[in-house]
């Protein structure tokens, strides 16, 4: 189990950063999604981001980003499987696994999923109407809703 917490700390390491870099999340996907030639359908899966790095990402600042988010997914996947190893559960956690299973499969739909606030700062700004439609005009459709993931 001290194996499952480490690996769950690195991710939650992981994420904090790019949570810092979710902006240029945002514009990764865009430059791919314009050389695609792709900007009418919103980003629907971790197998459609896959793709565009693979086959449309031409710097390296959107490949190290893009492949930031890849990681994360992987090793939220990864993590999901070691706890089922793990840990038999009950009906309650098994579910929550399936659920989470479901959600990091790369070929799952993820585009009707939206967060809240993108950013923890957008609820501590409370009352600026207009920061909180930037950052919502900036998330969708353009990036797939990932922040569920934590």
């Amino acid at each position: 189990m001290n194996e499952v917490k480490d690996t769950l700390k690195v991710i939650e390491d992981n994420y904090k950063l790019f949570l810092q870099q979710q902006f240029t999340f945002v514009g990764a996907l865009q430059h791919t999604r314009e050389n695609a030639h792709d900007m009418i359908r919103p980003v629907a899966s971790i197998s459609q981001v896959q793709s565009y790095m693979d086959h449309h990402c031409n710097n390296l600042t959107d490949r190290r980003i893009l492949t930031m988010f890849l990681n994360i997914c992987n090793d939220l996947s990864n993590l999901c499987h070691k706890l089922e190893a793990v840990h038999p559960g009950n009906s309650t956690t098994n579910e929550i696994l399936e659920r989470c299973k479901l959600l990091l499969n790369h070929s799952n739909d993820l585009s009707t999923i939206r967060a809240k606030y993108v950013l923890p700062s957008a609820e501590f700004c409370g009352g600026n109407r207009g920061y909180r439609k930037t950052v919502a005009r900036t998330h969708v459709p353009t990036s797939p809703p990932c922040w569920f993931l934590l």
